[in-house]
């Protein structure tokens, strides 16, 4: 567990230094696969991580379904739908991926 929380913390300070693309490459060394499990009248999918180390992680996350969209995307996508393209809406929700809500529990 030791090695793969520096693994992780090393790939948070990268951040700052690295592009999208770097970061998911390195992340992508670390990790060998991941499985997400769909309970059925679940609001929450398990989340299966499973490292290249033979370890392996679980987290259960809140199930997005449809018109369950953060209404912080909905107001990035509201102000700027009429005049910017969706190739450049896309790119500024992915920039804001970060500020926007993820519900997690344990």
């Amino acid at each position: 567990m030791t090695s793969r929380s520096r693994s992780v913390s090393m790939l948070s300070r990268a951040r700052a230094s690295s592009s999208p693309r770097d970061r998911k490459r390195l992340l992508r060394t670390l990790i060998a696969d991941v499985t997400l499990l769909l309970e059925l009248n679940s609001e929450a999918v398990r989340i299966g991580v499973r490292w290249h180390t033979g370890a392996s992680d679980e987290l259960v996350v809140e199930r997005r379904g449809p018109g369950r969209t953060p209404p912080e995307a909905l107001a990035i996508v509201r102000e700027y739908g009429a005049t910017h393209s969706n190739v450049q809406i896309a790119k500024m929700l992915n920039d804001a991926a970060d500020c926007l809500p993820v519900v997690a529990t344990d």
